[in-house]
């Protein structure tokens, strides 16, 4: 995955009763609890998305080419991207619906250690950086008194920032089989076969709403490819331009990091290495 910077469904309320319900769920039992709710609440939200697949509206345009048998795409390209499409916005609401619990947990000085998904936020974001005697939310740039009340806000933030990526998703994306053939996606334009190892590529503007998708796309596994979409959405919904995973501030504008915080929420590995474990 990556971009090419001129440098790569639900609706939000029944996302919030979802969230509403879990939150119900996981303040009814013990924070040991917690990785069962966790597990529980994704593997609904997975049967959800396959029970109600068939009746949903997609977000594949119609506008996208996707033609068959052709830069090692399958026979019928439209299906398997039909489904990496659908599951990246359950995945993006999963994210969403997680941060959030973790920066209720935290506000209610219960005990996070035993939280994947807490985990996954230490790992591919790292610690809230310190300011001083304070400590920055890297997301709205707000400071706090302690590392453990940025967190929170962090994680709160982040919950946003999942959610905004889902309705971006939601607004439609026009896919496009590439291989050796010159693109122009937004302001930039490329190829895949200049850039071997790239999954998928799009260009780093809000207006962009394309995604390039290159032949190891094809090969790989189910959530490889939906987390390559959630990457190259994080390029185009916050018009990031890098993948710079040297300290924490880097890590919270680097688009695999959001697509390796959910490869470990649902215990995968990300296509790209760009975000390593910290």
């Amino acid at each position: 995955m990556a971009v090419k910077y001129c440098t790569g469904k639900r609706s939000p309320a029944s996302n919030t009763r979802r969230m509403a319900h879990t939150t119900n769920t996981v303040s009814s039992r013990s924070s040991d609890a917690f990785p069962y709710q966790q597990n529980l609440a994704v593997q609904q939200l997975l049967q959800s998305n396959s029970a109600h697949s068939s009746n949903a509206v997609g977000t594949v345009s119609r506008r996208s080419s996707l033609p068959p048998n052709l830069h090692s795409a399958p026979a019928d390209p439209r299906a398997v991207v039909d489904t990496a499409d659908t599951r990246a916005s359950g995945y993006l609401a999963s994210a969403s619906i997680f941060s959030f619990l973790d920066s209720m947990m935290l506000g209610m000085s219960m005990n996070t250690a035993s939280s994947t998904s807490y985990q996954a936020y230490l790992d591919r974001f790292d610690l809230p950086e310190q300011q001083g005697a304070r400590f920055r939310n890297r997301f709205s740039g707000t400071t706090y008194a302690t590392s453990n009340e940025a967190q929170q806000q962090e994680l709160e933030s982040l919950s946003t920032r999942y959610e905004n990526l889902q309705s971006y998703l939601d607004g439609g994306i026009r896919y496009l089989s590439n291989n050796t053939s010159a693109l122009t996606i937004g302001g930039c334009r490329d190829r895949c076969s200049a850039n071997p190892g790239w999954g998928a590529w799009t260009c780093s503007e809000r207006s962009a709403r394309a995604i390039a998708l290159c032949p190891p796309f094809w090969s790989a596994t189910a959530g490889e490819q939906a987390t390559m979409i959630v990457h190259e959405l994080a390029h185009m919904r916050y018009q990031i331009r890098n993948h710079n995973a040297g300290n924490a501030r880097q890590r919270g504008s680097n688009p695999e990091c959001y697509a390796s915080y959910i490869a470990d929420l649902f215990g995968f590995s990300s296509y790209s290495n760009q975000c390593p474990r910290v």
